[in-house]
């Protein structure tokens, strides 16, 4: 944090109260019933000429990066995972529950996945691999009227890929789409970065996962082209409105 800031650290669990950082004030409570008072104690100040050059330049420079983001495209009919997002924002409903996993392609879809309410985009920050199916099912409990997309990466797919039985049972249709390229990849980013790319337990074979949710009697189809990818996504999402789980690798 910066040099000299004092942190006030609030939760509900008095036991992890500046168990990381240590804190000038530690509070346990709600965040609901703490967070009107801290904002109540704060008085508002206008920005100085300073703060708003920067202001200026910060939105400037954040302006600028939206539009290398919306340049950037994966060359040939590849799937890139941008491309993937892209498509997957524009066949859903605005209203959507987007569900994902742990894995760098997590970051194509905080770039190319607006949401224009909260409570629609979930992901572990804990960093927690097979969270992808499993939390979709719940989201699909809490909002039984919404679409929910569960977008998992291969290995946290295969983690929890049995839940799909959960999901068929208890008749919670949920769309998953998988981001399939044989590897775990942050892990092995991080191998090669510490270990000079010695590398243990993070390349697969290929995985064809498309067979694994006919097992249950929902929908699975494997695309491998940018061509066919908007067909297969409308077949799947056709097949959750109708109340059949889908799967997309």
């Amino acid at each position: 944090f910066a040099s000299g800031a004092r942190m006030i650290h609030i939760d509900l669990d008095p036991a992890v109260i500046g168990r990381v950082y240590p804190v000038d004030l530690g509070i346990t409570g709600d965040l609901t019933d703490l967070l009107p008072v801290l904002r109540s104690a704060v008085t508002p100040a206008s920005p100085t000429p300073d703060q708003a050059t920067w202001l200026t330049s910060l939105r400037a420079g954040h302006d600028a990066h939206r539009r290398r983001l919306a340049d950037a495209h994966t060359p040939g009919d590849a799937i890139g995972g941008r491309e993937l997002v892209r498509e997957l924002r524009r066949l859903l409903p605005d209203d959507s529950r987007l569900v994902l996993d742990s894995g760098n392609y997590l970051h194509w879809a905080d770039q190319d996945f607006p949401i224009t309410t909260a409570g629609e985009f979930h992901y572990p920050t804990s960093g927690t691999m097979g969270f992808g199916i499993p939390g979709a099912i719940g989201a699909k409990f809490a909002h039984p009227d919404a679409m929910v997309c569960a977008l998992v990466g291969d290995g946290g797919f295969a983690m929890t890929m049995g839940e799909l039985e959960t999901a068929v049972r208890l008749g919670t249709p949920i769309l998953v789409v998988i981001v399939n390229n044989s590897t775990l990849g942050h892990i092995r980013m991080r191998q090669d970065a510490a270990f000079g790319g010695r590398r243990v337990g993070v390349d697969f074979i290929a995985q064809h996962f498309a067979h694994v949710p006919k097992a249950f009697g929902a929908f699975g189809a494997e695309v491998t082209s940018q061509s066919e990818l908007e067909s297969v996504l409308k077949e799947a999402i056709a097949e959750v409105d109708a109340g059949r789980s889908a799967v997309v690798d």
